[in-house]
């Protein structure tokens, strides 16, 4: 084991003005709960954004249920979405009663394959089961073709939520992943592994008014606050400050993660600036055997992840040896959801068959630290351990 300092795949960023915002926070007697600072953390990243909409939640998953609930999935329903994502992308519709299909991937991009999406959406408006939903997952930070996907969203009538959970400042087209221009809704993440953390956290956002009002009331125990909106009931001479109109959760983000959050949001150009810096050192420098994510053309990729594929499983294996031996985390993104035991027991798949892209962009695949706190010397390190073994 080297004595080098160990880098890690993912690291936290959190600065001297982060402490200080919370430190200033917590002394100044503020509310920890439903506090302003919250809204004032939903308008900061709508601006960044340019998205009407923004409601927060105490994590990614609760962002994706809340969306997915608010969207009107429910049992007898569809959900489609790809292999390569963690497990919450297909968990949230499973807890809507909803039943979950995969689609492979694009093997260049890692993203959702839109020629297979449009054969086997063809398929099922023969058979009359089409998706309610359709989850693209900008893997990695790199946007999908969502022109093109919400070209079939027009033509099928399925809805499209974004999984954005990598893809903070991400771009397509010149403008915002999130922008609520090709989706009814996109999902954010803030765990400490992203580009802008909260602690845990995430959020919705949309530039439909009644999907990010549903959303809010199901992030809050399903409570309507806003008495013009309050529904009549037997008991209307009793007066109470909320009525719950519907099942909800508490989703809700606490105060103190909205300020960390705030604080972190003013430097995330700074954060994607040291990204796609990593990610050319990486680009100029790797072996050209060594086969990288493909963007595509007029995005730009948030680079949460610095995805490579290698010649073999066993070669793949060897380097993530060679890697950790020297004291570096090279992780691996994902295993396909359909081979989890929970879905493999329930969907009864063929392994192989089933999703193959997917399976073999895992077998082959590894993350390459490409976080903010990484130094070029500490990248041409990786590069250079890489190298020797190609």
């Amino acid at each position: 084991m080297t004595d080098l300092k160990r880098i890690g795949y993912a690291e936290q960023i959190v600065e001297d003005e982060d402490i200080e915002a919370v430190t200033q926070y917590l002394q100044g007697g503020m509310r920890l709960t439903q506090a302003a600072i919250n809204n004032d953390f939903e308008n900061a990243i709508s601006e960044v954004l340019n998205v009407k909409h923004c409601v927060l939640t105490n994590s990614a998953t609760s962002a994706l249920l809340s969306a997915y609930l608010a969207c009107g999935l429910g049992p007898n329903d569809l959900l489609w979405t790809v292999p390569n994502t963690f497990v919450a992308t297909a968990n949230a519709a499973l807890q809507c009663g909803a039943t979950v299909e995969f689609v492979d991937i694009c093997p260049r991009t890692q993203n959702l394959c839109l020629d297979l999406l449009e054969s086997k959406l063809a398929d099922a408006k023969i058979k009359g089961i089409l998706p309610k939903i359709v989850v693209p997952v900008h893997f990695g930070g790199s946007p999908v073709d969502l022109n093109r996907l919400q070209n079939l969203s027009n033509a099928y009538g399925f809805l499209v939520v974004e999984d954005a959970s990598h893809a903070l400042g991400a771009t397509y087209a010149g403008s915002q992943i999130g922008n609520g221009v090709y989706s009814e809704a996109t999902i954010f993440s803030f765990h400490p592994a992203k580009g802008v953390t909260t602690g845990e956290g995430g959020c919705v956002v949309t530039n439909n008014r009644q999907l990010a009002a549903r959303v809010r009331r199901i992030t809050d125990h399903g409570l309507q606050r806003d008495p013009q909106f309050f529904e009549e009931t037997s008991n209307a001479d009793l007066y109470w400050p909320y009525q719950q109109i519907e099942m909800g959760y508490n989703f809700r983000m606490p105060a103190l993660s909205s300020v960390l959050g705030l604080s972190q949001l003013k430097r995330l150009p700074k954060f994607l600036g040291r990204r796609r810096c990593n990610a050319e050192v990486y680009k100029g420098s790797l072996a050209p055997s060594v086969t990288r994510q493909e963007i595509i053309e007029g995005c730009e990729s948030s680079y949460h992840l610095f995805p490579v594929l290698f010649q073999s499983a066993d070669h793949k294996k060897h380097i993530k040896m060679v890697l950790a031996r020297n004291g570096i985390d090279a992780a691996e993104h994902y295993l396909p959801v359909y081979l989890q035991p929970y879905y493999y027991k329930m969907l009864k798949t063929a392994v192989e068959d089933y999703c193959p892209e997917s399976l073999k962009c895992y077998s082959t695949m590894l993350s390459l630290p490409c976080h903010a706190g990484l130094s070029n010397t500490e990248i041409r390190r990786i590069v250079e351990l890489i190298n020797a073994e190609i």
